[in-house]
């Protein structure tokens, strides 16, 4: 349930408040699922790429050095599309 910002009167989906007409607050979302997907790749492959490092050795570093460069470039992706 949403509420109106000026009044605090309950709001059921409407885009103005029916007591005071004020309008109502939508939150955007500012970053992509694609940056997000990205993130959570990039991450996760650091993360599987420091354990498999402590039990694979060499499998893991790759995997680790793969995760790093795909961090960054979400990290700058997302900076460059939203500021």
């Amino acid at each position: 349930m949403n509420y109106c910002p000026s009044c605090g009167t309950a709001i059921n989906g409407a885009n103005f408040c029916s007591s005071c007409g004020s309008p109502a607050t939508v939150t955007i979302e500012k970053t992509g699922k694609k940056w997000k997907k990205l993130t959570v790749i990039g991450a996760g492959c650091i993360v599987g790429g420091l354990l498999g490092l402590a039990l694979f050795g060499p499998i893991g570093a790759l995997l680790f050095l793969i995760g790093l460069p795909v961090l960054i470039y979400t990290s700058i992706g997302k900076w460059w599309h939203h500021g």
